[in-house]
């Protein structure tokens, strides 16, 4: 739908009225808009989409039936034309009612629309006079095309299994592990590791991490089975807020050997390889931006031990889409790091029951439930409550963060999502019988595990809290990257936040081997031309960091370097501090000005005072080029130390066009 001239650049409002004759059991939105939209449903917001250009691209879709009642209902959408132009909103909502029936809705000609909106029109308004909207054409009429598609690919996880008979007695045992995308191993029943999303994230096309796990008292003489569960990760699972998945690939692998040592001398290694068979059981969906769904009513019970019947699995595929090097993991493991039970639980809507546990944290809850068998649990995450004590979920934009359980019945059960992360203090759990048991649900705080060094206490409550806020805002953003969020469609690793706020997590924590090893993603993230991106691991996002973000290419080795005396960071980096300053001088004007075009994102979130690009520009200039001087010195490259140190001479003197 859109207006038949070339409109203005500005918010439209667009509004449909509708009954239901009965209470709907499901209902799912599929919506889209040029540029971007807000959707409401009887006043209350309950969907955005992202505020990127080309955001319109990717429909976004959400389960809304908890906003529908019978009767009357309203839908209403506002849509904001980022520019002068063609403008267009495509949605379809589908319901179905407990009485079996389906109620189908679309975006047409039965549709109200105005602009401006007036004000508080979205929750109440008299639209009977407004005209109606008019009617383009079908989806994939121009100027806009066919959108991408809507629902998301949410793959099952693998479960793969091989055995071996170990003869005589073990001395020691070592498993060697990695992936193309994230897993947990599992030799004889037992998980081998309590570490969470392995072998964390990298360039795949250039480095993939190995892990090692002493499992000497996991082998047994005689016959042994070792297996994994493999699941997409940031391999080829959604990552950023585009709506993409598969940025490295479609195959997930697992690649392993054990090294078995014998009291006689000998050895043998185990290896993954062609004779291992593969199949997919209770793990029905698991990403980390949509969430994990686990079937209990499918689960596969001792498939990895001896003994099990794997006649039915299929083959492995073997081989991969890539060929990367392998190296070991530098830094801690993503491990809980924190509980939080509910301090109060409070029902906004019937069976619609929610805990507040008293903490905004990332990762996963612990849920411990009794049900009958197919019984469904629904879990979702939010940081923030709406003033009717619902969860607030918009902030999170396409990212579904949704888990669900479905129980096998017969006692008390309990489970743990393992390849799936939120950023929460709220959990929303429906399809309970009855009032949720004090330990239904616990929380678990999932973190990059970097010993905790800093304190911070003084008289005033309102500071300690401040600090404690810091303390977790690291923690949930400290996940094998440094990321800005971790709740919404995004958790990339931002380079601008890592190297402002480096000094200050070292302060709070031992981060040394955790940015030992984000400086490898970012060194592989650099251009050819010394330009630094703008995240690393470099995907989503641009190449073109531009000032403040691209400096975390030579203020975050310097800080290591500075905090713990590690000499060995600057010289593995310094190569690539010297080709980042001398970028940055080959751009600039000959009086080392900022040139008449660049990226900046300037100063980002000010508050009404908002520091000039240009500005900016030199500042970081100058604190980069005196950081390289300083980082040349203490490696002995005196010509380059002095080269760098003019360059700082120079750009100091800046001074704002008046």
């Amino acid at each position: 739908m859109d207006e038949p001239e070339t409109p203005p650049a500005g918010p439209r409002a667009f509004v449909r009225r509708f009954e239901l004759p009965a209470a709907p059991t499901s209902a799912v939105v599929f919506l889209t808009a040029d540029d971007r939209s807000v959707f409401w449903i009887n006043g209350e917001r309950v969907l955005n989409t992202p505020t990127a250009q080309d955001s319109w691209k990717q429909a976004r879709s959400q389960e809304v039936s908890r906003f529908l009642r019978t009767g009357p209902n309203r839908i209403a959408v506002q849509v904001n034309n980022a520019t002068p132009g063609p403008y267009g909103l495509l949605l379809r909502l589908t319901v179905k009612l407990a009485d079996g029936c389906t109620v189908d809705l679309v975006s047409d000609a039965s549709w109200k629309a105005t602009a401006p909106p007036p004000q508080d029109w979205e929750r109440d308004a008299a639209d009977d006079a407004w005209p109606a909207a008019r009617e383009v054409g079908a989806h994939g009429v121009g100027p806009w095309g066919r959108i991408a598609a809507s629902d998301p690919l949410l793959p099952p996880a693998r479960y793969l299994r091989g055995g071996f008979h170990a003869e005589g007695r073990i001395r020691r045992a070592v498993l060697f592990t990695t992936a193309l995308g994230i897993h947990d191993v599992w030799l004889n029943g037992r998980r081998v590791s309590e570490d969470f999303f392995n072998p964390g994230w990298t360039d795949y096309r250039r480095l993939v991490l190995v892990r090692a796990y002493d499992v000497t008292p996991l082998i047994r003489p005689g016959d042994n089975t070792m297996g994994a569960l493999l699941a997409d990760g940031w391999y080829s699972g959604h990552v950023g807020y585009r709506g993409q998945r598969d940025h490295y690939g479609r195959q997930p692998r697992w690649k392993a050997q054990l090294h078995l040592e014998f009291d006689d001398g000998s050895a043998r290694v185990i290896a993954t390889g062609p004779g291992w068979r593969a199949v997919t059981g209770a793990v029905a969906q698991a990403d980390f931006l949509m969430g994990e769904v686990h079937d209990a009513t499918r689960e596969l019970r001792g498939w990895s031990e001896p003994g099990f019947d794997a006649s039915s699995w299929a083959p492995v595929d073997c081989g991969a889409e890539l060929n990367p090097s392998l190296e070991w993991h530098p830094a801690p493991p993503v491990r809980v790091v924190g509980r939080f039970r509910p301090v109060s639980w409070n029902e906004p809507r019937p069976g619609e029951w929610v805990a507040d546990l008293g903490q905004n944290i990332a990762g996963v809850v612990r849920l411990r439930v009794r049900g009958q068998p197919g019984q469904r649990i629904r879990l979702r995450f939010a940081e923030r409550l709406n003033p009717d004590g619902t969860i607030c979920t918009v902030n999170l934009r396409s990212a579904r963060a949704t888990d669900e359980y479905v129980c096998r019945g017969g006692g008390v059960e309990e489970w743990t999502p393992r390849f799936t992360f939120h950023g929460f203090q709220y959990v929303e759990v429906t399809g309970l019988d009855a009032r949720p048991a004090d330990d239904l649900v616990e929380g678990l705080a999932l973190s990059s595990d970097t010993p905790q060094v800093g304190e911070f206490d003084c008289s005033d409550p309102m500071l300690v809290r401040l600090w404690k806020n810091t303390l977790w805002t690291q923690r949930a953003n400290f996940i094998d990257i440094p990321t800005d969020c971790p709740q919404r469609d995004e958790r990339l690793g931002w380079t601008g936040d890592a190297q402002v706020y480096i000094r200050a997590a070292a302060m709070n924590c031992d981060v040394q081997a955790f940015f030992t090893k984000w400086l490898t993603n970012l060194a592989d993230a650099q251009r050819a031309d010394g330009q630094f991106p703008m995240v690393a691991p470099l995907k989503v996002a641009g190449d073109d960091g531009g000032p403040a973000w691209a400096d975390a290419g030579v203020i975050c080795p310097w800080v290591i370097h500075d905090v713990y005396g590690d000499r060995d960071v600057l010289e593995r980096h310094y190569d690539g501090v010297r080709r980042f300053v001398d970028f940055c001088v080959s751009r600039s004007k000959s009086d080392l000005t900022p040139p008449g075009q660049f990226h900046c994102f300037g100063d980002w979130l000010h508050i009404r005072a908002e520091t000039p690009k240009t500005v900016i520009y030199s500042a970081y200039l100058a604190i980069s080029a005196r950081l390289a001087a300083d980082i040349a010195e203490r490696l002995g490259h005196e010509q380059d130390a002095a080269r760098f140190r003019e360059v700082f001479r120079r750009a100091r003197r800046f001074k704002r066009p008046t």
